[in-house]
């Protein structure tokens, strides 16, 4: 008896246990989607305030808008730019409509009505953050970002407004959910639901964040009911630093608990096997009691074979959490100087979004080594260079042969930026702009330095003459800080044949021979 009581109680402690991290899990996994759908977001209103000094710079300072011809095409060459943005609208102090990308000449709309207008208009400060589920000119959901019109003497001239295709969010969204049942919003300062994923049954505007959140908090995490669904649910929130929205996600408790539920099954199956076979072994008497001890002994070394399982499969989950977070806050940070690089040098929009863009595809590319590559989190030199160059140049034209070489994760990222800068400046300038130009990346491990050193060199021949520039870009920045946290560096030639770039960086955990590609 007192056997059996002591083994249901450590199921139970056991049990205990494993809901508790099982939760924590839930926690960590929606607190850093939510973080990844905030600063996603926050990237795209950041561009249409880019559209939007762009096209007040277009008119008369200190005059209240009119429409032009010219002024009707800069807002159509604006919107082909960036493929999120769905329109942009400009509207004089009475809130009559002066100018659109849509149409010209402007149809005779008036938004006096209209939450936005009145926003900006009573304050003229402020950034309006909205949703027109119907709008009057399109059949298509629009997330709409306004602000002022202002002359240098304060007066208010109107406004304009740049609207954000909501399929730009609902896509990543629908990624971010993937399999799993999670539910998915974006609400703005005031918690009104702007929108969510997947689609509330009857749309989503009745519906606040105040409802089953508390936006007291910049970020939080917490249980509470569904207003849609009525379901208990993990929730994972934040308000975004930089601009007045409010992002959540959230995971079912039912779907949260499923694994767990499963897991203590299996354990619940075999403990209550052993209770009974003590119970039983115990009416057999005394000359049952060797037998009761050896199917009690094999009993409990299943209960705790199966038991060390759930326990290595939680610190692995408890491991992959944590290299998730790291992971995440890393590549974020790194978007967020490459977003402030390229806004700074930027000269227009287009030039802004073509180098962010390709910015940020050269880190998805290593995003997705680094998936495949598995919870190692550990990416080979020569498949991260293939990657990066495969869209530009085919084989017949590079050469890229060395040492089968390991990169962590952070070591890739800084790695790829590197390669990436290389890759355009030889497709815009060097060798891969010349039909016949010719590219060849080699790497060795100098091992007679102390640390031995991976000594990686980029030679370009066949291109266009090179020289010096006048002046160091922003791509040469990236060049001499990406490898500085390694204590790397990269050295530029220009030598007769074409541009040379040599690559080197110690040899440890980081950046560390592997035995196979």
């Amino acid at each position: 008896m007192a056997a059996s009581l002591a083994l249901a109680g450590a199921v139970v402690g056991f049990g205990l246990q494993a809901r508790h991290a099982a939760l924590s899990a839930a926690e960590e996994s929606v607190s850093a989607l939510s973080i990844v759908l905030s600063d996603y977001v926050d990237r795209l209103v950041e561009i249409t305030d880019l559209v939007r000094r762009e096209t007040a710079a277009a008119l008369p300072a200190g005059e209240s808008p009119v429409e032009t011809r010219a002024l009707h095409d800069l807002l159509v060459g604006l919107v082909a730019s960036s493929p999120n943005i769905a329109d942009i609208w400009i509207g004089n102090a009475f809130a009559d409509a002066v100018a659109t990308s849509r149409v010209y000449p402007a149809p005779g709309l008036n938004a006096a009505d209209r939450d936005y207008f009145k926003a900006v208009r009573d304050d003229p400060t402020a950034l309006h953050i909205g949703i027109l589920p119907d709008n009057r000119f399109i059949d298509e959901v629009t997330i709409t970002t306004s602000r002022a019109l202002v002359a240098p003497d304060g007066r208010f001239l109107g406004f304009i407004q740049v609207s954000l295709r909501a399929d730009a969010v609902r896509d990543l969204m629908t990624r971010l959910r993937g399999q799993q049942q999670l539910t998915l919003w974006l609400f703005d300062g005031q918690g009104q639901s702007l929108l969510r994923a997947p689609n509330a049954p009857g749309g989503v505007q009745d519906v606040t964040a105040g409802d089953f959140l508390d936006l007291s908090v910049a970020s939080g995490l917490g249980g509470a009911v569904s207003p849609i669904d009525g379901k208990d649910y993990v929730y994972g929130w934040v308000r975004s630093s930089r601009h007045d929205l409010v992002t959540a996600v959230g995971i079912s408790l039912d779907a949260a608990l499923a694994g767990w539920r499963g897991d203590m099954l299996a354990v619940g199956t075999a403990a209550g096997s052993m209770i009974i076979a003590i119970g039983i072994a115990g009416f057999a008497g005394v000359r049952a009691a060797k037998r009761e001890e050896e199917h009690t002994r094999a009993l409990q070394a299943t209960v705790t074979e199966r038991t060390a399982g759930l326990t290595e499969a939680l610190a692995e989950k408890d491991l992959l959490l944590a290299e998730m977070r790291h992971r995440v806050k890393n590549a974020f940070a790194t978007v967020q100087a490459i977003h402030r690089q390229s806004a700074r040098h930027a000269t227009d929009l287009a030039s802004y979004s073509a180098e962010f863009d390709q910015r940020l595809q050269s880190l998805s590319t290593v995003q997705i080594l680094l998936a495949e590559a598995g919870a190692v989190e550990a990416v080979q030199l020569h498949d991260l260079v293939g990657a990066e160059l495969s869209p530009y140049v085919d084989a017949s034209r590079c050469d890229v042969d060395g040492d089968p070489i390991r990169l962590s994760g952070k070591a890739a990222l800084a790695l790829t930026l590197v390669i990436h800068e290389l890759t355009t400046n030889a497709v815009k300038h060097g060798a891969l702009s010349a039909e016949w130009g010719m590219l060849y990346v080699d790497w060795i491990v100098d091992r007679k330095v102390e640390p031995a050193l991976l000594r990686l060199t980029w030679r370009e021949v066949g291109g266009p003459p090179v020289r010096q520039p006048d002046r160091h870009g922003f791509g040469m920045r990236i060049l001499e800080r990406a490898l500085r946290n390694f204590r790397g560096g990269v050295t530029i030639r220009f030598e007769e044949y074409g541009l040379v770039a040599d690559v080197t960086l110690p040899i440890t955990d980081d950046v560390a021979p592997s035995r196979s590609v």
